[in-house]
């Protein structure tokens, strides 16, 4: 199955839409950052500080990027 294609910002904001589904979520969310690597493939990288506060939420990230990666590449910008 091809893969769409997405912006960097709209895919930061599924990542935020998915996080919420959790109730313990941080009021303020969670910063992320998305860098495109070769041919549309991508990675999200977090502050230092979350999977180590918080390792249940780079379990929850990694779930969440696994996910989106099978169905999205990075659009040209």
């Amino acid at each position: 199955m091809a893969r769409k294609r997405i912006s960097i910002s709209d895919l930061i904001w599924m990542f935020h839409e998915r996080l919420k589904e959790y109730d313990d979520n941080p009021f303020h969310g969670v910063s992320l950052a998305v860098l495109p690597g070769t041919n549309g493939d991508w990675t999200v990288v977090t502050a230092a500080r979350v999977p180590k506060r918080e390792p249940e939420m780079k379990v929850r990230i990694r779930k969440i990027e696994k996910q989106l990666r099978q169905e999205y590449r990075l659009a040209a910008e």
